[in-house]
Formats: C-alpha cells, sequence, structure tokens
C-alpha cells in the first residue's frame, strides 16, 4: 500500500498566479480578431502588445488539468481569470505550467492535490 504526504503550503504561491506575475498591470493595446469558429468573426478585441498567443486553464489543481489545459495562437474569445497572455517574459512560466499540467493525470488520490511554487 502506498503513502501520501501531506504538506503545509500556506505560505507557497500558487502556480496560477506565479504565471501571471508579468502581465500583471500591463496594457492590452494591440487588436486582434475573436473568433467563434474559424469562419465568425465575434469582435475585435484587445491582447497585449507582444503576445505570442494565450495559455488558458481553470483552477490550480490536478482535476483540472483533463479539462481545461490548452495553448491558442491568439487570445481569441478567451476572458477571464483562466487566461493569461504568452509574452517573452512569461514564456518559460508558461510552458513550464502547460508542462506540469498536461504531464500528470488526474486520479481519486491526487485530484484535489494543488501546483505551488517552492519558496527557497
Amino acid at each position: 500500500m502506498k503513502t501520501k504526504k501531506i504538506y503545509n503550503t500556506d505560505k507557497s504561491l500558487p502556480l496560477s498566479e506565479w504565471v501571471r506575475e508579468e502581465v500583471k498591470g500591463i496594457k492590452r493595446t494591440k487588436k486582434v480578431l475573436e473568433l467563434t469558429s474559424y469562419l465568425k468573426i465575434k469582435k475585435v478585441g484587445l491582447n497585449v502588445n507582444d503576445s505570442m498567443g494565450s495559455f488558458l486553464f481553470q483552477g490550480n489543481d490536478v482535476y483540472n488539468n483533463q479539462l481545461i489545459t490548452s495553448l491558442f495562437s491568439t487570445k481569441g474569445g478567451l476572458t477571464g481569470k483562466s487566461v493569461v497572455d504568452i509574452i517573452p517574459q512569461n514564456f518559460y512560466k508558461t510552458t513550464i505550467t502547460f508542462t506540469a499540467r498536461t504531464l500528470i493525470n488526474s486520479s481519486w488520490i491526487n485530484s484535489k492535490d494543488e501546483y505551488k511554487i517552492k519558496t527557497i
């Protein structure tokens, strides 16, 4: 039988906040098309100027890995706290976060585990 270690992570930064640090406070000025499908334009939206795409994820736990974790070449119609613009300053953070979220499969043992940044 396997055992599971439980840690106190009150002082650790959630991964979902860490990946957003570089884009906080940056104004969105780059015009992009928001699409409802590949043929229908919803409206013209705004992205961060150096944006290379968008990273969509939900929550900060393993359960949501397989439900909503995607990379997009544009913002499209994506809005809300679950979307992070990918810019050169956070490129490594978004690739690390995307990799961690897509490599770990959810099970009844780890589904409520949360992603945290280790403080040194």
